[in-house]
């Protein structure tokens, strides 16, 4: 998937599960860091040991370790409940680091959702592949089962979003 096009999913994604603006925007923020980190440190092929789910997943859980006292206060709004109103700093570093560690791993996610896969463990043969779209067409600067997939993600998350 093209990093505008992980931007565009993981912003839907984010916002669909959250219902925050503020959570959205910080995991768009790093939706592209699992391939921005593959240029800075080259670990092997694409898609290898950035791309591990398990990863992300460890550091999404860190948070509330390293924020206990912001994502409390966070907890209630981002479970959908009614939380505190305003925004105070607790909110916002809360939301901040949450969004922060959730757009790497919708990344992931969604590039699980590939032909290509992600490893299931790191440098490991073994992928998550689910092959609802497909990347690098060699004919095509893009390919069209990606936009499919694309626009029928946000379809999922608009009809998710006002049926909740």
């Amino acid at each position: 998937m093209t990093w505008k096009n992980h931007y565009v999913a993981t912003g839907a994604l984010a916002f669909v599960l959250t219902g925050r603006l503020d959570v959205t925007l910080a995991a768009m923020a790093t939706a592209a860091l699992p391939d921005q980190l593959e240029v800075l440190l080259p670990l092997g092929k694409h898609r290898g040991a950035t791309h591990w789910v398990g990863l992300w997943l460890a550091v999404l859980a860190a948070v509330p370790y390293y924020f206990p006292n912001e994502l409390r206060r966070i907890a209630p709004a981002l479970l959908g409940h009614h939380g505190p109103q305003g925004h105070t700093w607790h909110l916002a570093i809360g939301a901040a680091a949450f969004g922060l560690a959730l757009g790497p791993l919708l990344h992931v996610l969604l590039d699980g959702c590939s032909r290509d896969g992600v490893p299931v463990v790191p440098f490991s043969r073994a992928r998550l592949q689910l092959s609802l779209y497909r990347t690098r067409n060699h004919r095509w600067p893009w390919d069209v089962s990606e936009w499919v997939f694309l626009w029928l993600l946000l379809a999922a998350c608009w009809w998710g979003w006002h049926h909740r």
